[in-house]
């Protein structure tokens, strides 16, 4: 288990354009805290404690990401190993009725998008986690398939009757949407993902991701910045998504990105969230061009 360097920009792939944004070590007091503080283990220190946590602005793109990442063994550590389980599960099973006003927002969005009876939409839900959206949304009609890799997560799923996929490649049909709830941000290669993404998406259908906002966090990594946990959370949030770089890569893709202004017959309440999400970037709503 290791920390490995990534030598160009994962959107773009540009090797020379790149500017470093933000370095210290990990041995540095703040840093070493925080390991230490939020994972609650010596073992990951003595792993990265001769690395650089640095982020990464690609000029070409304006792509902000984390230069050193955990391989994809380390990765899987921290996510079901390191990470503590119960706490994660806890979190999810004691939500209140606000956590399922949003899902219900995401249930009136789709089913205004797709426009067809909630029994006939095939949703895909991109690293489900616990399966607690995708759950929600089986209860509402939608016919839910989950795509996550954690062993007791996709126990769990299994347990509530959903279908669940542990690899994206043995996924053979195709979705009305694809939905990820702080997902794509945690990614080693999420232009080769999205481009798998997009294979598995229905002609007029659409992908929503969400993740965390980067809005004014180049002003706040120009101060006095000390890591923590938002959008470029150490280990984890190795991709930090701008609008402009989400418009790129859409171009590469051959997406366009939807503007919710434009979405028709939504509760004025859902159209007032989904516009203050596209303004702070936390939210993208992604269809093929036709």
């Amino acid at each position: 288990m290791k920390l490995i360097e990534r030598k160009f920009c994962p959107l773009c792939f540009s090797k020379t354009k790149l500017k470093t944004l933000y370095c210290r070590s990990y041995n540095s007091q703040n840093l070493s805290n925080f390991i230490k503080q939020y994972y609650t283990n010596s073992f990951l220190s003595k792993i990265v404690k001769k690395n650089n946590y640095e982020i990464i602005e690609c000029l070409t793109c304006n792509f902000i990401y984390q230069k050193n990442i955990p391989s994809s063994k380390l990765s899987n550590f921290l996510y079901d190993k390191l990470i503590p389980v119960d706490e994660s599960f806890k979190k999810k099973i004691s939500m209140t009725s606000i956590n399922f006003k949003v899902f219900l927002r995401d249930a009136l969005l789709i089913e205004k998008m797709i426009k067809k009876d909630n029994y006939r939409t095939e949703i895909l839900e991109f690293g489900s986690g616990w399966g607690i959206w995708a759950r929600f949304m089986k209860t509402l009609n939608f016919k839910v398939t989950t795509l996550e890799i954690s062993k007791k997560r996709v126990a769990h799923i299994k347990k509530n009757n959903l279908q669940n996929y542990n690899n994206i490649k043995k996924i053979k049909k195709k979705f009305d949407i694809i939905f990820s709830d702080q997902v794509i941000e945690h990614i080693n290669n999420p232009y080769y993902d999205m481009l798998l993404l997009i294979k598995l998406l229905k002609k007029n259908g659409y992908m929503i991701h969400k993740f965390p906002s980067s809005f004014l966090f180049k002003n706040k990594i120009a101060k006095n910045y000390e890591v923590k946990k938002d959008c470029a959370h150490p280990l984890e949030h190795i991709n930090i998504f701008t609008k402009k770089s989400m418009l790129i890569l859409s171009k590469k893709l051959k997406l366009k990105i939807i503007n919710p202004i434009y979405i028709k017959n939504i509760p004025l309440i859902t159209k007032i969230v989904l516009i203050k999400n596209y303004f702070l970037f936390n939210t993208v709503i992604l269809t093929k061009k036709n």
